[in-house]
């Protein structure tokens, strides 16, 4: 029975990595950026001296340029439970617990960027298109 629950989560769980549009870490003017992610959840970039992190996973492979987006590999998955509870809490049935109110800002606009030209190296992660 668990393999029927398992794909909404997991698809709750990527979609909550993704965030519409293309940004690029040159882009990245200010020291926190947030954003929405597909789930319109707000995440938050932010510069650090040790590299920019994506809701305080480190990304390690930045700007990895696709025919339909732009790919930022990180070191660690953000199993956010006010992303991933309501998803498994209504495949079972059960009422999902009271979110708690986030810290975060006010997710912004993606900044738009025109689009690039395929890259020969491909992220040896799965990865899912950018919104459109």
């Amino acid at each position: 029975m668990m393999e029927q629950n398992a794909a909404p989560v997991l698809e709750s769980i990527l979609s909550y990595h993704i965030v519409p549009g293309k940004i690029l870490t040159m882009h990245l003017t200010q020291e926190e950026t947030p954003v929405a992610s597909l789930q319109s959840r707000p995440v938050t970039l932010k510069k650090t001296p040790e590299g920019v992190l994506f809701n305080g996973a480190l990304i390690t492979e930045p700007d990895l340029q696709t025919t339909n987006g732009v790919v930022h590999i990180i070191n660690t998955i953000d199993l956010n439970p006010q992303a991933v509870v309501p998803v498994m809490t209504q495949s079972s049935g059960e009422e999902p617990p009271a979110a708690e109110p986030s810290e975060t800002a006010a997710p912004a606009e993606a900044p738009q960027e025109a689009p690039a030209a395929d890259t020969e190296k491909e992220p040896a992660t799965a990865t899912a298109p950018a919104a459109q």
